[in-house]
């Protein structure tokens, strides 16, 4: 069985506050069991002004989180909230790692980690957690398919960084209060528990019709589309000028992906354009 505790706070400004509200409305000395973790989500700026720092610091448990454009509790939410989720259990037991610096050429580093963080369990891992920034050079299908290997197809559920702007660099995770844009945290979970997934798919009357076939790629970069680049192709449909895809294509228009391999198409988000 493991307990949800929740919390947040708005103080952006004041850390004793925010670390006041935080502790308030937890309540550890009464609602803690006997293994926990927490997980946190937030503006860049509680970041940057170690707001997030501070409030690891004074919990007895290993925190791992992202900056986000929103955040919300029950019955709260905002662009400005920040949100703390503790998991805690007397038998379903926690480990959090952080991996060393990732890029082109260093996916091994994912399986490293995997393994390095599995060995603080008291059992086999059941279930993982990741938060990742955003890898120019290391697309989340590769993440993916490099923990799915390294713990043997156990469930995966998890998010990416996001910032107020385009910047990848915006773009972090957290692991007790320091703060990364280059590595990935995960959460292991080992011990009695059941994970269960509900997934759902996106309607096909809000998908636009515009087929196109991928004629050249390299790993999760696009280079062609239609035999011409994609820069080009973007402009025949009027979402690009010079070339150049416009910031409101790469923020707002996911690309459903259809890789003719009898399963269900995907949505992959626009990151950047080289």
């Amino acid at each position: 069985m493991i307990r949800t505790l929740t919390a947040h706070t708005m103080e952006i400004d004041d850390e004793e506050a925010a670390v006041t509200e935080i502790l308030d409305q937890l309540d550890l000395d009464h609602q803690l069991l006997k293994n926990s973790v927490g997980i946190i989500s937030c503006h860049l700026d509680y970041m940057e002004d170690e707001i997030v720092k501070i409030i690891s610091e004074k919990l007895p448990f290993d925190v791992v989180g992202i900056n986000t454009i929103s955040s919300a509790t029950a019955g709260e939410a905002d662009q400005m909230l920040l949100a703390l989720t503790v998991l805690t259990s007397d038998d379903v037991s926690f480990a959090a790692g952080l991996s060393d610096p990732l890029g082109k050429g260093k996916e091994g580093l994912i399986g490293k980690l995997f393994e390095k963080t599995s060995k603080a369990l008291a059992g086999k891992p059941s279930m993982a957690l990741v938060f990742s920034p955003l890898l120019l050079d290391l697309g989340g299908d590769v993440l993916v398919n490099q923990l799915d290997a390294a713990s043997g197809g156990i469930p995966l559920f998890g998010t990416l960084a996001i910032g107020m702007t385009l910047k990848m660099s915006e773009a972090r995770i957290n692991f007790n209060g320091d703060v990364w844009n280059d590595r990935l945290g995960i959460i292991l979970l080992s011990g009695n528990f059941e994970p269960r997934f509900s997934v759902t798919s996106i309607s096909e009357n809000k998908i636009l019709k515009q087929k196109v076939i991928v004629t050249k790629s390299r790993d999760n970069v696009i280079e062609e589309m239609n035999d011409m680049p994609v820069g080009a192709f973007f402009e025949t449909m009027g979402l690009a000028e010079n070339g150049k895809i416009s910031t409101i294509t790469i923020a707002h228009v996911p690309l459903i992906l259809d890789y003719n391999d009898n399963a269900d198409p995907v949505a992959r988000s626009i990151m950047a354009q080289s």
